[in-house]
């Protein structure tokens, strides 16, 4: 058993390089986790925006193939040659209530469009001649007036031009009893009926309950728990019930007896959610999305707007020229951003976590900078087992989640890139544990308590750990290996670990300083009584003036370059605990060979049943 490196107190020197390194890792872990939550983010507003799009425009094509549909239905039940016979007799008759009652004609209008409603999901008709008198309904109140084309004064017109049309929903005449005394509004679909010459006499108007497939059309625009699409007119009116009318029937804004036309889309300018109640609501000012759509203009909103409960929500929308109506996709945004919320939540969290432990471990380190030499040396070993610890404990937290989220992500075949960037918050957690690892072998060093346990082993599995720990680095940078390992190695008194830690170093520095697409080779052989290993790149090279300084500690941190410069410092003191030597050979443009030795096992004295004591050796 060994315990490695001198008795030296940590001094200022010493508090201040713990000191930058600390805010090194804190600034570097910063910036990565609020990079990635950036990307994630917009990742997030891109999934919302093309769900709100998906969502809107599916449910527009579906009414306007409801739409056409029916007017087919329509056109087909106009042109039966009976009906049209029974409309002309009907209209030779004068507009007289009583005239137009009980006609022979009426009874054969009724017999011949009555099958078709009883089956269909019209609930009603009328005739109208081209004078605008109702001379033939499905009930006898309207027979003789003038409702429709008082109420609708565009319609005639346009059906007597040959025009067939389905207008939108309508209160007014047209409503129907329903359940609890409440009158429901419908909507009226027309087209024109000719006679034997194909000459338009007069209009059918039949009404559509638009309870039926108008409504449970928009309805399937509905989506989670807050999300919905509703339709409205160039007033705002509503012109289908929304997902909350029981909530706003059951505060008092919308009568048990009222339907969805006496709610308009206008900001209440509170959130009713919350308790606000509105003192009217026909005075109030149009949503910011009711107004722009009434405009003809379609849009999005990702940043949220507030909707007609004055709740904060995300949406698209549109305006259908066709229909004459604006439909709007909604969702709340504290639904629609709880994701990447949580995740934030999270990350941020794991930030301050992490934040509050090195601030800690500085102060604490502060403290006992004036102890003695021994104090202070057992303080700063301790201290390091602390920070290894509390440390650990929220960083394993990160790599774990974000190991979950990437796998969730890989199975579901989607958001590639929302992948790629947890896999960034994969990695740099990783590092970090590797840069704890480094910073308490520093600790250990410098206290003189660097454990090293020699055992007699086998180089092989050491070999192939090191091997499949860093080919997944290699793989990302599209980087050639090659192991040339000679066989029948002699065996040697090792310590497993601290050579596999000296493998990863050497290699990890290889992958880091080799370019893309670059190659990079390790070869094991026995010489003179050793084994030596050599790790070979075609990085940059080290400049000659650089050579001699590549083993001090914080070295590549003075020099400049990436990492603090513990690696190489760290793999030296191991191999010369081991008894064997390290050097380097490079130059710029030619790539790196780092050399190292171990004794083989017949030069080593030993006992391969029990840990070999080896005596302190001096400070590099």
């Amino acid at each position: 058993m060994k315990y490695y490196g001198p008795s030296i107190p940590p001094g200022r020197a010493q508090y201040l390089r713990f000191l930058i390194i600390a805010v090194a890792l804190l600034t570097t872990l910063s910036v990565a986790v609020f990079w990635v939550l950036r990307g994630i983010q917009k990742q997030v507003n891109k999934r919302l925006a093309s769900s709100l799009q998906t969502v809107l425009h599916a449910t527009d094509k579906a009414l306007q193939n409801w739409a056409e549909q029916n007017l087919n239905d329509l056109r087909v039940l106009a042109s039966d040659d009976d009906l049209s016979d029974g409309v002309e007799a009907q209209l030779r008759l004068s507009r007289d209530r009583s005239a137009l009652l009980h006609t022979p004609a009426l009874e054969s209008i009724r017999k011949r469009l009555g099958a078709t409603l009883r089956t269909g999901h019209y609930v009603g008709f009328s005739v109208i001649a081209p004078d605008g008198f109702e001379i033939a309904t499905s009930s006898d109140d309207a027979i003789g007036t003038r409702h429709i084309a008082e109420q609708i004064p565009t319609l005639l017109p346009r059906i007597m031009a040959g025009a067939s049309v389905l207008e939108l929903p309508h209160g007014s005449a047209f409503f129907l009893p329903g359940p609890s005394d409440r009158r429901y509004p419908v909507v009226p679909a027309a087209t024109p009926i000719r006679d034997r010459n194909e000459r338009v006499v007069a209009a059918l108007v039949c009404y559509i309950d638009p309870q039926g497939e108008f409504t449970d059309t928009i309805r399937l625009g509905r989506f989670e728990s807050t999300g919905e699409t509703y339709a409205f007119d160039r007033d705002g009116r509503f012109l289908t019930e929304t997902r909350f009318m029981e909530y706003l029937r059951n505060i008092g804004l919308v009568s048990p007896s009222e339907s969805a036309l006496a709610i308009f889309v206008r900001d209440p300018l509170g959130n009713i959610v919350e308790a606000y109640r509105p003192n009217g609501r026909r005075d109030l000012p149009l949503t910011q999305m009711a107004r722009t759509a009434i405009q003809g203009q379609a849009g999005m909103d990702l940043n949220g707007y507030t909707d007609y409960r004055g709740a904060p929500v995300i949406g698209a929308w549109l305006w259908d020229s066709k229909l004459g109506m604006g439909l709007a996709t909604e969702m709340e945004v504290a639904e629609a951003h709880a994701p990447a919320r949580r995740i934030r939540i999270l990350s941020v969290t794991m930030l301050l976590l992490i934040a509050a432990v090195m601030i800690a471990l500085v102060i604490m380190v502060r403290q006992r900078a004036g102890l003695l030499a021994q104090e202070a040396v057992k303080a700063r070993e301790e201290l390091m087992s602390i920070v290894a610890h509390d440390l650990r404990n929220p960083i394993n937290a990160i790599v774990v989640r974000s190991h979950i989220l990437m796998g969730r992500l890989r199975n579901s075949g989607e958001n590639e890139e929302l992948r790629r960037q947890m896999e960034s918050i994969n990695r740099t957690a990783y590092q970090m544990n590797a840069l704890l690892s480094d910073l308490t072998d520093l600790a250990r060093l410098e206290a003189g308590r660097l454990l090293v346990e020699l055992r007699e082993s086998s180089l092989d599995e050491t070999l192939q750990t090191a091997i499949d720990t860093i080919r997944p680095l290699m793989n990302e940078k599209d980087i050639q290996f090659q192991a040339q390992i000679a066989e029948n190695l002699p065996r040697a008194s090792i310590d497993r670990g601290r050579i596999s830690q000296v493998l990863d170093n050497l290699l990890g520095n290889a992958v880091k300083f080799t370019p893309a697409r670059g190659r990079i080779g390790m070869q094991v052989e026995p010489l003179d009584g050793k084994i030596q290993f050599c790790i070979s790149d075609t990085g940059r090279g080290i400049p000659p003036e650089a050579l001699p300084h590549v083993f001090e500690q914080h070295w590549q941190l003075r020099a400049g370059r990436e990492g603090m410069g513990l690696g190489l410092f760290i793999a030296k003191t191991l191999v010369e605990a081991h008894q064997g030597q390290i050097w380097v050979q490079s130059a710029v443009n030619e790539g790196t060979k780092f050399y190292f030795t171990l004794p083989a096992l017949e030069s080593i004295p030993h006992n391969p049943t029990h840990p070999t004591s080896v005596l302190t050796a001096a400070r590099v």
